[in-house]
């Protein structure tokens, strides 16, 4: 099984088995904006939304949640 990652620069896409650690650059243009590709991102991704990336909690505006 492998994850697959995208380059944002390039477009180049390609696989890592799992276990093996997260690339730092694509293995095509050697640039640093890589991520997961769509299918691969979960839910949240695939409907639009933009994940947590701002190290808070998902529960704006609740309390004791």
């Amino acid at each position: 099984m492998e994850r697959h990652f995208t380059c944002t620069d390039c477009q180049h896409t390609w696989g890592v088995p799992f276990g093996t650690p997260r690339p730092n650059e694509c293995p095509q243009c050697q640039g640093k904006n890589i991520h997961r590709s769509p299918e691969e991102r979960g839910p949240r991704w695939r409907h639009g939304q933009e994940p947590n990336t701002h190290g808070c909690c998902h529960h704006h505006g609740r309390r004791g949640a």
